[in-house]
């Protein structure tokens, strides 16, 4: 325990948006079991001058001494003290543009510039704003005071509970005591902001920029049904007498979940009638959804420790998308769980260079390129794996038992275990503490002799690795039998090999039915593989089944085990596949295989994808149908620009036109504004740069400007393909950048020019946000690697010397390059 432990925080703030500065009085009441001669707090970017100790009603001036590098501010007290007493710091610090701490964020209205300071404190931030415990393991109520300029609004956690004037038109909010919480959810905000409660349930409010009401109703609407879902769910009532959603212009991550004010990108609130896609309002939906999770799973329940992150991501992920499976169940959801995030966690995992789910805790969260997808993915795709195993309603007792007893207070993984195992009368701590506590996955083979079915298991990488692990695998296996039926049966495989005694008259048996476990299957017996893409054709196994069974295989060719051409004869023998979930699999294995194929091999696999998506394109309709499943509309939007750069007469027409009538003037059905855009731009040159220049600038809704920088990537010409990276730090939006650049490492013929703009900006680049430095580290690095390999690879050990603080990413983004060399170093 700390010596001293945080009971109460009262935050006194007075912004000024003009200088770019604020005032701000701590004032923090603590209690000492033990002597105390000092305190020690986080703090950084402040310039604190005056420490007070506030004891029986009197106050003594304190020396303190600041430490910038440890991020701590160190308080001397005039004598030693027990019990409970305060301290009172006054300081001032700057609302920069970093997107981190108390920051500023641009607001623009017409031609004009308007500005909102907010915060974002999640990553160990709230240091930068006030001085504090900077940990989730101190919990502690804060009440937070600001003084407000004239026209301007201000927000935070709870409700204003008073308000007075103050001279020169400003006014002081008192906003009421926020329950116990860690100083990562804390929010502030002040600016020019509208407030709009829901008409049915005025505790959900919509905060916006003024004029962006109309586009925040289907955020809003969706926010009130998804916090009567969760609130059913959980069985515990939202303790807060607000729940805003707050629309932020600049933002580094996607939204966060601060208890009572959520904050969010733009295009993840705000729906733009004409221009919002169908996939980015599932992506609304499910991230408000995700949020909405967190003010149980963070915020009512929070970790001891940021090791234990996951009880947060991991749950706000996989209830994400159950909210939105709950109303909108004809979306498919969960096959786009498949796609979107199990499959993304597998392909992550499968590195060498993987990560626990329980990451190092300490002083500093650290969610990055490396440990997201393990935190978020890994751990929702287990929740459903547990559930699956375990039972809906066992499930849901357990979680419910998880929150009860740990209402407002800390939570280890253990706690959620003990209550899972309570509620299902099953082994859960054993296994979870077996999948949590080590890292990567396993893979089970198969093979059959006679009546016996042979599991193995075995941890699965793409690049060799000694030794592995063993995991309690709650297998469920689908049997068919000869007379046409199927039944399933569940097993826990818990050790390396087993023999399963099969009855009399199974013909196949398919692993992972449902494709509800978190584990890669790979059929030994080639009479059993067979059979299997036997069924696979004559559509016996669901879409799911037979996307599992595709990108097992192709991940068997990552991994160097069988041949590129396998993998292509096997999707050449399921021609016929129609279901838009597995044609989503195809597609990302074509393109991945395009990328790291040889000059003889690419252009045969691009013709493949040209043929065989021409004709899916043909099949489903050029243009989206009014009622059309919500599969076909996201994979025609997935492959109609892949389908134009690979060389597909029809596709490149349609989309030629469609850009024309689009710069014309003409609206375009928002589910094509994205792959027209890049077809526009790979087929066109400096007029119609000149043109999404001029779009861009004058765009006012974030999803189209996310759009605009998507295409700027597909410029085929090398010059205009110079001139967007010229731009991509002059005039795109920080929180933008890594758009164009992801979207150029995506192709083949980018490769040089990617490596001379980054190595000639690196000092530049290295200031952005560090996500977004990451992200376009992990984009440029295998990039650049496919045709300077000896020199990327020296680079990044120049740079891991330098820079240490970039190690998860480089060393990620290097082994994803050796996999894509010893591919193409297979397929010349």
């Amino acid at each position: 325990m700390a010596p001293a432990v945080p009971l109460a925080y009262t935050l006194r703030l007075a912004p000024d948006l003009a200088r770019f500065r604020f005032e701000g009085e701590t004032e923090i009441r603590l209690r000492a079991e033990d002597p105390v001669a000092e305190v020690v707090l986080n703090a950084v970017d402040l310039a604190v001058w005056r420490c007070a100790l506030g004891l029986g009603g009197e106050r003594a001036a304190c020396r303190f001494e600041v430490d910038p590098q440890a991020e701590t501010l160190r308080v001397s007290l005039p004598r030693q003290v027990t019990g409970e007493f305060s301290l009172a710091i006054a300081y001032t610090g700057e609302i920069h543009d970093r997107m981190a701490g108390f920051y500023r964020s641009r607001i623009r209205r017409g031609r004009g510039t308007r500005w909102l300071a907010v915060t974002q404190f999640q990553e160990s931030d709230a240091r930068r704003a006030f001085p504090c415990l900077d940990h989730p393991g101190w919990k502690a109520p804060f009440t937070v005071e600001i003084d407000v300029p004239r026209g301007m609004t201000a927000i935070a956690n709870t409700a204003v509970e008073e308000q007075r004037p103050l001279p020169g038109g400003r006014r002081r909010l008192r906003f009421a005591p926020s329950p116990p919480m860690p100083t990562y959810l804390v929010f502030f905000a002040v600016g020019e902001l509208e407030v709009h409660p829901d008409a049915l349930d005025p505790r959900v409010r919509l905060v916006v920029p003024p004029g962006a009401a109309d586009r925040g109703r289907f955020g809003l609407e969706f926010g009130r049904r998804a916090l009567a879902a969760s609130e059913e769910i959980f069985g515990v009532p939202y303790p807060l007498p607000k729940l805003d959603l707050i629309a932020v212009p600049d933002f580094a991550f996607g939204a966060m979940e601060n208890w009572g004010a959520i904050t969010f990108r733009e295009n993840l609130l705000l729906h733009e009638p004409g221009v919002t896609s169908s996939a980015a309002e599932e992506r609304i939906c499910e991230v408000i959804a995700h949020e909405i999770a967190h003010q149980w799973f963070g915020n009512l329940v929070t970790p001891a420790d940021w090791k234990y992150l996951w009880l947060n991501e991991s749950f706000a992920t996989y209830f994400g998308y159950g909210v939105v499976d709950r109303f909108y169940p004809a979306w498919g959801t969960w096959e786009e769980f498949l796609q979107g995030t199990t499959a993304v966690a597998l392909h992550r995992d499968a590195l060498r260079e993987t990560v626990a789910i329980e990451i190092p805790g300490g002083e500093h969260l650290v969610i990055n390129t490396s440990t997201a997808p393990i935190i978020y993915n890994k751990g929702a795709s287990l929740l459903r794996q547990l559930e699956g195993w375990i039972g809906p309603e066992a499930f849901r007792r357990g979680l419910r038992r998880y929150l009860e007893s740990h209402a407002y207070g800390h939570a280890v993984s253990r706690d959620l275990w003990e209550a899972l195992e309570w509620a299902a009368s099953r082994p859960v701590t054993a296994l979870l503490s077996n999948w949590v506590g080590q890292p990567g996955f396993p893979r089970v083979s198969v093979r059959r002799e006679g009546s016996l079915l042979h599991l193995a298991q075995r941890r699965f990488t793409y690049l060799p690795l000694e030794g592995s692990p063993t995991w309690m695998i709650p297998l469920r296996l689908r049997l068919f039998l000869e007379d046409g039926s199927s039944r399933v049966a569940e097993i826990l495989l818990d050790t390396p090999e087993r023999a399963l005694e099969l009855e009399p008259g199974v013909v196949a048996c398919k692993l992972n039915d449902g494709q509800t476990g978190y584990y890669r299957v790979d059929y030994e017996d080639p009479d059993l593989f067979a059979a299997l893409r036997r069924l696979a054709r004559e559509r016996r196994l669901a879409p799911a089944d037979r996307w599992g069974l595709l990108e097992d295989h192709f991940a068997r060719v990552l991994a160097g085990e069988i041949p590129l051409a396998a993998h292509l004869a096997l999707l050449e023998e399921l021609a016929e596949e129609d279901d838009p979930l597995p044609l989503a699999a195809v597609a990302s294995e074509l393109s991945q295989a395009w990328l790291w194929s040889g000059g003889e091999t690419a252009p045969k696999i691009a013709a493949a994808f040209a043929l065989r998506f021409g004709a899916v394109l043909a099949a489903i309709g050029w243009e989206p149908g009014a009622a059309e499943p919500r599969g076909r509309t996201r994979l025609r939007e997935r492959v109609l620009f892949d389908a134009v750069r690979f060389g597909c007469p029809e596709a490149a027409a349609f989309a030629a036109e469609r850009f024309a009538a689009l710069r014309r003037g003409k609206r375009l059905h928002p589910d094509l504004l994205r792959p027209v855009m890049q077809s526009g731009a790979w087929l066109g040159g400096k007029a119609e740069l000149s043109w999404f220049l001029r779009r861009l600038r004058a765009a006012e809704s974030e999803h189209e400007r996310l759009a605009i920088l998507t295409a700027l990537g597909a410029f085929a010409e090398p010059a205009r393909v110079e001139q967007v990276l010229e731009l991509v730090l002059t005039a795109i939006p920080e929180r933008n950048v890594f758009l164009p650049v992801a979207a150029l490492a995506a192709r083949r013929d980018t490769s040089e020019a990617l490596w001379a703009w980054y190595t000639g900006r690196q000092e530049r680049i290295a200031g952005l946000h560090p996500m977004l430095e990451e992200r376009v580290l992990a984009a440029v690095i295998p990039a650049a690697g496919r045709v300077r390999p000896g020199e990327v690879r020296a680079f990044c050990g120049e740079l891991l010397a330098r820079r240490p603080r970039t190690a998860d990413v480089v060393r990620l983004s290097l082994e994803r390059l050796e996999i894509g060399l010893r591919l193409l170093g297979a397929n010349p």
